[in-house]
């Protein structure tokens, strides 16, 4: 009796639908556990979380690939990026509809970058195809930051607490490490798709060379700026205090609430001082107020300055009018400047510095920057030049880079971010100064409202953090530096090389020929 072929139990295009499913439910997993949240974080994930997309979009006609990205990336920002606005009964309708409105714009973003590098990388042969798809993500991604669009979803960021392979960003900023990342993901891809070919080898050799020569110039920086060698240099520290005040979420604006406020920045204030701290640091807005010359200073603030040590001093976000002759202005005629006051023991300020990037619509309304541009505060000889920076600034690598340019020290941002609700936005926004931190190799403290206060050293380590939505203070030593970084020096040049390199190897596999060699490689893999 001849035995008959065993039927499939799902024919084929059924199988695909369900290879599909799968790898599209692995790559929103793989990308919810390595981005930056709360619940849970491993950074490897990100090496391998975008490669089912990029194996499942290889050669698909557009319309599938756009269905694919569009499934998975809005999968994954469903789970990571979605805020909870009601968690903040402060926020006006209008403001919550507004955040609905935008909402979908960070999935669009990532369908958009995953589009657009396979997209311009489909003409290059698959030994290129990694490099041409990390190239295209990379310049998309630095383009945004260029134009000074403060999104803060770059995917290198996944990588913050991986601190030995993100030393690179002193040289190619934050963009090297999305490089990185995306590369890794596509030449996962590209080796599903064309594994077992002759001479895989020799791309892997190549790989494997270049992830030894970044693993060992981490290494290297991260011994170099360790806080044992940071002090053999003459780096003395300071010792920075950071509030958290985790309020203001309420409508409730009497003197009841205020006062209860103020007092809770003050008993922190006096925690952080009990710690040694010589500079205190309190978050954007902490008073909700203008403070110079107004009771609010005299009654609440000036008190507590005299506790300060000699040579330390005390920044306080707070709105100051523009034009001070506009006193006697309708509230609906006056601007103002979202800004940032150092107080001195004496009960002087010092110094100030004000926001230069406004949110549309949420700030330009009401603030304008102010003028000087982004300028250091000068603390003294004890504190140095503090680079400050209110808010989304710190998500874009320019205001870190230009403070440092004009000589800060050191860096600090004030936010808060209590307006993005009950979510992860505030994690993200604060993983980002590890980052700032590397690109400069400036000491790093992050300090806001809804808490995920951050304190980095110039290697990028994190040293003190608190909890998200959490009260409190939270201390840690910040190294004066003055030197300059390849990053610091030249910008976003890794991005403007990846836009170059991207539009050169399209038009040449689009419109051209490939050299002799090119068809040799691509027929000996």
């Amino acid at each position: 009796m001849v035995s008959q072929a065993r039927k499939p139990l799902l024919p084929g295009w059924q199988r695909r639908r369900w290879r599909t499913r799968g790898l599209g439910l692995l790559a929103i997993v793989a990308t919810v556990v390595a981005a930056p949240n709360r619940t849970l974080h491993w950074y490897p994930a990100a090496f391998v979380s975008l490669a089912p997309l990029f194996y499942l979009c290889w050669n698909q006609p557009f319309g599938k690939q756009l269905k694919i990205c569009a499934s998975i990336c809005f999968g994954f920002c469903l789970l990571v990026f979605l805020p909870d606005p009601w968690a903040v009964e402060a926020l006006t309708q209008a403001e919550i509809i507004a955040g609905l409105l935008v909402s979908p714009l960070v999935p669009l973003y990532f369908t958009m970058a995953a589009l657009v590098s396979l997209w311009v990388s489909r003409p290059c042969p698959t030994w290129l195809r990694p490099c041409a798809i990390a190239a295209a993500w990379t310049g998309f991604d630095g383009l945004f930051a260029i134009l000074q669009i403060p999104l803060p979803l770059h995917f290198g960021a996944c990588l913050y607490d991986g601190l030995t392979v993100i030393q690179i960003a002193d040289i190619a900023g934050i963009w090297g490490v999305t490089y990185l990342t995306i590369l890794t993901n596509a030449a996962v891809a590209a080796g599903w798709i064309a594994f077992p070919r002759r001479g895989w080898w020799l791309p892997a050799v190549g790989v494997g060379l270049v992830w030894l020569a970044i693993l060992t110039y981490g290494w290297q920086q991260l011994s170099r700026y360790a806080p044992t060698n940071l002090e053999l240099g003459g780096g003395n520290p300071f010792i920075i205090g950071t509030v958290q005040q985790v309020t203001w979420l309420k409508t409730d604006r009497s003197w009841n609430y205020r006062t209860e406020r103020y007092r809770e920045l003050e008993t922190f204030s006096k925690a952080a001082l009990e710690e040694g701290a010589h500079l205190l640091v309190w978050p954007e807005g902490a008073m909700r107020a203008q403070l110079i010359n107004s009771e609010i200073e005299r009654l609440y603030l000036k008190p507590l300055l005299p506790s300060l040590p000699n040579g330390g001093g005390l920044i306080v976000g707070s709105s100051e009018l523009a034009n001070p002759n506009a006193i006697g202005a309708p509230w609906n005629e006056r601007k103002f400047i979202n800004a940032a006051l150092l107080y001195t023991p004496d009960g002087t300020v010092r110094d100030r510095y004000g926001k230069q990037w406004l949110f549309q619509y949420f700030e330009t309304s009401r603030f304008v920057p102010s003028q000087g541009g982004y300028r250091p505060l000068d603390a003294g000889d004890r504190l140095g030049f503090l680079g400050t920076q209110i808010c989304l600034e710190s998500v874009m690598p320019t205001a870190s880079r230009r403070l440092v340019q004009r000589g800060a020290e050191s860096l600090i941002v004030i936010s808060d971010d209590s307006w993005f609700g009950n979510s992860n936005w505030p994690q993200l926004h604060s993983v980002l100064s590890v980052f700032r931190a590397i690109e400069n190799r400036r000491s790093f403290a992050f300090v806001n409202n809804t808490g995920g206060n951050i304190i980095a050293l110039p290697s990028g380590a994190i040293v003190a953090q608190g909890a998200i939505w959490e009260q409190g203070q939270v201390s840690g030593p910040m190294y004066r530096n003055r030197t300059h970084t390849f990053a610091n020096r030249y910008g976003d040049w890794f991005v403007w090389l990846c836009l170059g390199g991207t539009t050169v190897s399209f038009g040449y596999f689009k419109f051209g020929h490939p050299t002799q060699t090119a068809r040799l490689i691509a027929g000996h893999l």
